[in-house]
């Protein structure tokens, strides 16, 4: 049986290169983004939780298509960095949380779409 990693060690290796993350990582693609928007679950001023970011691929595209305001949780200090940038160069109310899922806290019913 292979040797597993552990948690911390996986999140530590995941974010090494962020840059080289996300040059190899393709975008998602736009259906999504237009679905959520054609079924009323995405339109401007929609409050929104994003889970795990990385470099803020779906991110962009959530401000974009109406997130605010956007609430990031990312783990990892690296990608945290990289979705800041994004997160002050938008209109929107955008803050990064560097925080696990599992151990952030956040407001009760603050959040229509995650």
């Amino acid at each position: 049986m292979p040797e597993q990693i552990k948690l911390n060690e996986g999140r530590r290796l995941f974010g090494l290169n962020p840059q080289g993350y996300e040059d190899a990582r393709p975008d998602y693609p736009l259906w999504i983004f237009d679905h959520l928007r054609e079924c009323g679950a995405l339109v401007d001023g929609t409050p929104t939780l994003e889970i795990g970011a990385g470099t803020g691929k779906a991110t962009r595209r959530l401000l974009e298509y109406g997130a605010n305001p956007l609430t990031i949780v990312e783990p990892d200090a690296r990608f945290a960095a990289m979705l800041g940038a994004a997160a002050n160069a938008s209109p929107a109310d955008c803050r990064v949380v560097h925080d696990s899922f599992e151990d952030v806290i956040l407001s009760d019913n603050q959040f229509d779409l995650i």
